[in-house]
């Protein structure tokens, strides 16, 4: 079973560039994302979101797939961080 939650953040220059269709969209957000075993839907959403992102930081949960070799060869900067899914409740 995989697992994939995922944000999107806009900077207030995006924001802006959205409102003037005279301005040039910057890409300058920032893809946060959590997930397990999503190797091979990694280039796809990477191509989706090209325009808008400039970087982008996952979580990854424990894959057993291809998943932390795909993100490596992604031709943007991120960070790739390992660790387990304990919930979301707060302590």
């Amino acid at each position: 079973m995989s697992s994939f939650w995922g944000a999107f953040y806009l900077s207030a220059r995006q924001v802006a560039a959205f409102s003037n269709t005279t301005t040039t969209i910057i890409p300058t957000g920032c893809l946060a994302m959590i997930m397990k075993n999503e190797g091979p839907i990694l280039p796809r959403l990477f191509e989706s979101v090209k325009g808008f992102v400039s970087e982008y930081c996952v979580m990854d949960t424990g894959s057993t797939d291809d998943t932390v070799e795909v993100l490596r060869s992604i031709d943007m900067p991120g960070e790739l961080l390992h660790g387990a899914l304990l919930g979301f409740k707060m302590p």
